[in-house]
């Protein structure tokens, strides 16, 4: 079996601020994440001389607005994605529900940002993130998205949930599971 590996770099193409508490009077703290125009550029700039395909980060509708812009203009490699981050009470980053950024886990946020893909001029895949969430019972999104085409993705990384304590392979057989639904109810036969 020959050894394979994939190449791929993410591209988060705004700042975002990411909350991770409140001091005692109430104003949130916490570190500002992303980079500027200059740093954007250059970082597409490389992953263009690396012809490195790019999984643009969507935290924030901007994002998209600004990502589609180096798609619409011929400046992403092959093999681009859109990673739309759906973000939940905790955020990406957060142990209480103070997230700040993002937008909510919904068919509504999912619906915007599938609308708006439909303006870039090159046609690329996408999949969802659901960001702190927690125990997912609400698993409609995810179905959603996997009815229309997009993959899902989950793990340790993206779940907190201050009342659950799951493994990733817990996580992982949930997502199987929404798949096993949502292919019989695209197919309408048993999977």
């Amino acid at each position: 079996m020959k050894n394979a590996s994939l190449r791929i770099a993410c591209v988060d193409t705004e700042l975002t601020l990411f909350a991770m508490e409140a001091d005692a009077e109430g104003y949130r703290a916490g570190p500002e994440f992303g980079f500027n125009y200059a740093r954007v550029a250059n970082q597409i700039r490389m992953l263009r001389e690396l012809d490195a395909p790019m999984a643009f980060g969507v935290y924030e509708p901007g994002h998209l607005r600004h990502a589609r812009h180096y798609v619409n203009n011929g400046l992403s490699t092959p093999g681009p994605m859109w990673d739309f981050y759906l973000s939940g009470d905790y955020g990406l980053t957060a142990k209480d529900p103070i997230a700040t950024h993002g937008m909510k886990p919904s068919l509504e946020s999912l619906c915007h940002y599938l609308h708006m893909i439909e303006g870039a001029e090159i046609k690329h895949p996408w999949y969802i993130s659901i960001w702190g969430q927690g125990a997912l019972e609400d698993t409609a999104i995810s179905r959603r998205a996997i009815e229309l085409g997009g993959p899902i993705k989950t793990g340790l990384e993206l779940f907190y949930d201050p009342a659950g304590n799951p493994t990733d392979l817990e996580l992982l057989q949930q997502a199987q599971e929404i798949a096993r639904i949502a292919t019989k109810t695209c197919t309408g036969t048993a999977v």
